[in-house]
């Protein structure tokens, strides 16, 4: 059977168009990315560089100064799912279940259940984003073009005993520029943050958590400080053992379309008393600058 677009139930009290906005908010991480928004295949964003400095004589035209534009290619990929809820199951579980409490209309349980069905899909596709947004940005940089421009650095595998240990190793390997933010002597939006994944991030805390042994109000309240003045923030779908700092402006987040109204569309077929539930759209991972990485892994 063909399944027509137009042919889409509305969302109730809900906006199509919110659905990648809320599966983005629901990956907390993906916040701190920059979008690119109106990308359909590639892009190629411009990354500015430059050389600045005065000439000692004011009387005499002597320019010294030099600016540069770098572009760095960037990619979409297509992800696509599809749902049905067939007869069967609608009404041997959920509407079952609805009339027992007292609901006798099908179209009302149905429109309660599609709006069910829009919060639960966001989710699940937010939980997979915060995947791709890990799997995606280790690739490009460990594999992209300008990989060998990132400050990479090897560490012992993390635990409690050692983070601290590994943070500090990748302090040690920041560039002047982003060191300048975390002293407060440049630019603020090149304060890096440091990004740890599930097992990296309980070992910090366990070992700041030692570190505070003379306040144990902030072990009782779960309070992690910064690290020498970086925020240090749970990223879940990095690898074990990998530690990334980074200013968040640096990380990149790419889509075709943010504001799509048809990045997610429902249908319901009366004579099979079926839902149906289907999207697409299009998202990418990636950084700008290859220089304001420190990357931390094992050998």
């Amino acid at each position: 059977m063909a399944l027509s677009v137009a042919a889409g139930l509305e969302w109730h009290n809900r906006k199509p168009e919110e659905f990648i906005d809320q599966i983005v908010k629901s990956a907390r991480i993906v916040n701190d990315f920059t979008l690119v928004d109106g990308v359909k295949s590639k892009v190629a964003l411009p990354i500015y560089g430059a050389t600045l400095s005065f000439g000692s004589d004011l009387c005499t035209f002597d320019p010294q100064s030099a600016a540069e534009i770098d572009e760095k290619e960037m990619s979409v990929s297509t992800f696509k799912w599809d749902f049905v809820n067939c007869k069967n199951v609608l009404e041997s579980e959920y509407r079952s279940m609805m009339l027992r409490q007292g609901q006798l209309n099908e179209e009302v349980m149905d429109a309660d259940f599609a709006d069910w069905v829009f919060d639960y899909f966001a989710k699940l596709v937010g939980s997979k984003v915060l995947a791709e947004a890990g799997t995606q940005l280790i690739d490009a940089i460990e594999n992209g073009a300008d990989a060998a421009s990132v400050n990479t650095d090897t560490i012992s595998a993390i635990d409690e005993s050692n983070i601290l240990a590994a943070l500090e190793t990748g302090y040690k390997a920041m560039p002047a520029d982003v060191l300048a933010a975390v002293y407060g002597d440049a630019d603020r939006s090149f304060l890096p943050t440091i990004y740890l994944g599930t097992a990296a991030f309980q070992a910090y805390q366990l070992a700041i958590a030692d570190k505070y042994t003379q306040t144990p109000e902030g072990i009782i309240r779960g309070e992690i400080p910064t690290y020498l003045g970086m925020p240090v923030v749970h990223f879940a779908s990095l690898p074990a053992n990998t530690v990334i700092m980074t200013p968040p402006r640096n990380l990149v987040m790419l889509t075709d379309d943010f504001a799509d109204t048809t990045a997610i569309q429902n249908e319901y077929e009366a004579r099979v008393n079926s839902l149906y539930v289907w999207g697409q759209f299009k998202l990418g991972f990636d950084f700008k600058n290859p220089a304001h990485i420190v990357y931390l892994k094992t050998a």
